[in-house]
């Protein structure tokens, strides 16, 4: 069963996406929308930057752009998630 994350009223009928009961929603709408979910709220832990480098290195990919660019990105944040978590 799912609950509002804020006064914990069910919220079982409302569509999968919704986090919070409208009376909730309602009142919290600007705060939520001003906030961005930061790392440790998505589960990006180091091990799983690790594995993910692994997984798109572009050595492993043909040196594809694509590859390249996730990679660099990755190496971003984890150096970011370092900094924040020395």
């Amino acid at each position: 069963m799912r609950l509002c994350r804020s006064c914990g009223v069910s919220i079982a009928s409302a569509p999968a996406h919704f986090r919070y009961c409208f009376p909730c929603w309602r009142e919290t709408a600007g705060q939520v929308r001003a906030s961005a979910p930061t790392a440790p709220d998505l589960g990006v832990t180091p091990a799983r930057i690790k594995q993910l480098i692994r997984l798109s290195h572009p050595d492993r990919h043909g040196n594809s752009a694509d590859a390249n660019d996730a990679t660099a990105w990755l190496i971003e944040v984890r150096d970011k998630l370092r900094e924040a978590n020395p």
